[in-house]
């Protein structure tokens, strides 16, 4: 899978993935299953990854607390984009997405302090804690694969 894109123009993590619950913030599974970045109202959230969007809204989906969100399904990760102001209509209404598209605009919805983006993926649609995967390792290159008998 190659990346085309990050989810802001400005990606700046402001709550890792994994962060344990302390006083301030208590997450149902006990840690944070994404990764916050740090947006303006209406900054535009891209996809990181071609995929198959298979959730619009506001109910439904991973459930209100993650405000109006998008699921895309890209191989075998579910990619939620997450505590959006509004839809891209135009783009959100198609099947397929390639990365790079506008699906929405950074906002505040469902459970949020403030204004971000929560980029979070999972394995399974819709399998909570366990399932999730650290977003950030979307970015990193894939290690290059020595051929078996390669000396180091």
């Amino acid at each position: 899978m190659t990346v085309a894109h990050k989810p802001v123009d400005n990606p700046r993590v402001t709550c890792k993935f994994g962060t344990k619950n302390h006083a301030n913030i208590v997450w149902k599974a006990g840690y944070h299953t994404g990764t916050d970045y740090s947006a303006d109202y209406g900054d535009n959230v891209y996809s990181v990854l071609d995929g198959e969007i298979i959730h619009v809204g506001r109910f439904g989906g991973w459930g209100t607390g993650y405000g109006i969100h998008v699921i895309v399904k890209s191989g075998d990760q579910h990619i939620g984009y997450c505590h959006l102001s509004e839809l891209n209509l135009k783009v959100v209404q198609r099947t397929h997405i390639k990365a790079g598209e506008i699906l929405g605009f950074a906002g505040a919805s469902g459970n949020a302090h403030g204004v971000h983006l929560h980029l979070e993926v999972r394995e399974s649609p819709f399998l909570y804690n366990n399932k999730c995967i650290d977003p950030e390792t979307l970015f990193k290159p894939a290690k290059p694969v020595k051929p078996k008998g390669a000396h180091e």
